[in-house]
């Protein structure tokens, strides 16, 4: 982080630059975080991350939104039924609706994939109208 002060050296006016490396505290603050949440033995996130994660709403990109819900599939459908309602009844000056695709993850399946039906879905809810849940 730096800080640029203009001033009046001895040889005329110029500027005073202070400047303050934050390398190791930032290079300290990753390992912290990385043995919070990575399981040194194997290298993958522990417990801990996998608890976060199920806790995780994020903003997936654009206007798309990602919920990893620790719930069976009608309880996801019912999750993002009650986001719908809430959406809609916000004062707003134009109406707000949202369309939501949801996919359970099966067993042996890669998370991406469980990303990718539910993105599918999300198109199949915009193409039959928008404001619903598929």
């Amino acid at each position: 982080m730096g800080c640029v002060v203009p001033g009046r050296l001895l040889s005329g006016d110029g500027f005073l630059v202070v400047w303050h490396d934050v390398t190791a505290e930032r290079d300290l603050l990753d390992q912290r975080e990385r043995q919070l949440y990575v399981d040194p033995l194997t290298g993958i996130g522990n417990r801990r991350a996998a608890e976060q994660a199920l806790h995780l709403v994020a903003r997936w990109g654009g206007e798309e939104f990602l919920a990893v819900l620790p719930v069976w599939l009608r309880g996801a459908k019912l999750f993002c039924e009650r986001a719908r309602a809430a959406i809609a009844e916000l004062p707003t000056r134009v109406p707000l609706t949202i369309s939501a695709g949801v996919a359970e993850m099966a067993a042996a399946e890669a998370p991406m994939a469980t990303v990718a039906r539910a993105d599918e879905r999300l198109y199949c809810a915009k193409a039959e109208g928008r404001n619903r849940v598929c």
